[in-house]
């Protein structure tokens, strides 16, 4: 006798197709937002990032709103939004010198509410997603916007937006791959980032190769004194590596122009050998603790203070650097944390406080996994973090920090005590699982 299904065994069916048609188009959908999220719309400071997240208003908060970490950074910024604009109108009367410029005020607030609105929408992509997939496919915006709608100086596409991104499409379509390809990987960007004349991500991508080969030797030990070890051992093993290339590079290794910037950097004594920008910012921070506030152009007076720390550490204060671009229109101090202290104050500090956790929380993470699964990944992202925190201008990196920020919020979703959550997304349960951070939420299939 023939089977013959029934009704209801067809309508079960038909379900499960459209079920899965839906799947499929919600992926491409999630796929072309992630794209186009970090793409700067021409003329304006924000990219489509803020778009999306304003048109799927109830779908990005849904998401968004279970992780902890996000609702701070979300509530902390507003806060301090409104906090900056409270001092942009008293930073006037404390100080006649002192200017408000309402274009400028509006390119600031741009920029903070571009980033809290891009990290929702890349968030969201990721949950949806998975880590590789959303992370190459937002850096691949992050790549077309600099290829086409910037200018970087001396036209090195490389060290202003397409290195990094370039880095995370590769380690994304490696990430499944044994450690050692991907150390060879991080090793070989690294070559390709000092023949470009950028010191920063080669300094980066060694740091992703090199802790690798520590958490290989650690990661099956179930001593946790052992793993705490291994944790303590990065921490000289950074170092060397830092001091050892940046030696290289000041021998001239790799060529007379690194060789020149290194040593004059060194004879500055500024941060790490490099950023003399912290001297300018610990002299502003003794006449006026409180920062400026959105908008602000500094006085006379703020400026001699910024110079005089500047020329403390040996730097020239005449040029068009110093002048313009660090004391010009606004304050800009070459650093997210004391950019964002500029603009709005102790909520400035408190958001980079915020940033500096996720980041750790998201090594220790990775630490602990006993898969080196995506390992040089997550590792890019966390220093390169920790690298725009201290030394790279907000104005600059907020897409990159962005993507960063949202790939750690989800790396570290697992580790979220509260069950927050109540949609038909599906976060993992924990964080230290060999797959967990690298699949997505809603039962796809990651490639």
């Amino acid at each position: 006798m023939q089977y013959e299904p029934t009704r209801d065994a067809v309508s079960l069916s038909q379900a499960a197709t459209v079920s899965g048609r839906a799947r499929g188009l919600n992926r491409v959908m999630w796929c072309a937002i992630a794209v186009t999220a970090c793409i700067r719309i021409p003329g304006f400071t924000f990219g489509f990032g803020a778009i999306w997240a304003v048109l799927l208003a109830p779908v990005v908060i849904g998401i968004a709103r279970s992780n902890r970490l996000y609702l701070w950074i979300s509530g902390v910024a507003a806060s301090g939004i409104m906090f900056g604009m409270v001092l942009a109108s008293s930073s006037e009367w404390y100080d006649a010198g002192r200017a408000l410029s309402y274009e400028v005020a509006g390119v600031q607030l741009t920029i903070l509410v571009g980033f809290v609105l891009t990290l929702g929408t890349a968030f969201c992509s990721i949950s949806t997603l998975g880590v590789p997939t959303a992370v190459f496919f937002l850096a691949t915006g992050i790549a077309i916007s600099s290829l086409f709608l910037s200018s970087p100086a001396e036209g090195n596409y490389w060290k202003y937006g397409l290195g990094v991104a370039s880095i995370l499409m590769l380690l994304a379509l490696i990430h499944s791959a044994p450690v050692v390809v991907q150390i060879s990987a991080a090793t070989g960007v690294a070559g390709v980032s000092l023949a470009y004349e950028t010191r920063s991500l080669a300094l980066i991508s060694l740091l992703s190769a090199a802790i690798p080969v520590v958490h290989l030797i650690f990661r099956k030990s179930q001593s946790r004194a052992l793993k705490r070890a291994g944790v303590l051992l990065c921490l000289p093993l950074s170092y060397l590596v830092i001091d050892e290339i940046l030696r290289q590079i000041a021998s001239g290794r790799f060529g007379e122009v690194l060789a020149d910037r290194q040593s004059s950097q060194l004879s500055r004594d500024g941060l790490l050998g490099g950023r003399p920008e912290y001297s300018a910012f610990v002299e502003l921070v003794k006449r006026n603790p409180f920062g400026f506030g959105l908008g602000i152009r500094p006085s006379f007076e703020d400026i001699t203070a910024g110079k005089v720390g500047l020329m403390r550490v040996g730097m020239d204060t005449s040029g068009w650097y110093v002048n313009r671009r660090m004391f010009g229109t606004a304050v800009e101090l070459h650093s997210v944390a004391w950019d964002l202290w500029v603009q709005i104050s102790i909520f400035g500090f408190a958001l980079a406080a915020i940033f500096l956790v996720c980041y750790l929380r998201t090594m220790l993470a990775l630490w602990n996994r006993t898969s080196s699964h995506g390992i040089a990944l997550g590792l890019f992202v966390v220093f390169n973090g920790l690298w725009d925190l201290a030394f790279s201008p907000l104005y600059a990196n907020y897409y990159v920090l962005a993507v960063g920020v949202a790939t750690c919020l989800y790396i570290n979703q697992g580790s979220d005590r509260r069950n927050l959550f109540r949609s038909k997304y599906r976060l993992p349960r924990s964080n230290t699982d060999s797959h967990s951070f690298l699949q997505p939420v809603n039962g796809g299939t990651d490639g």
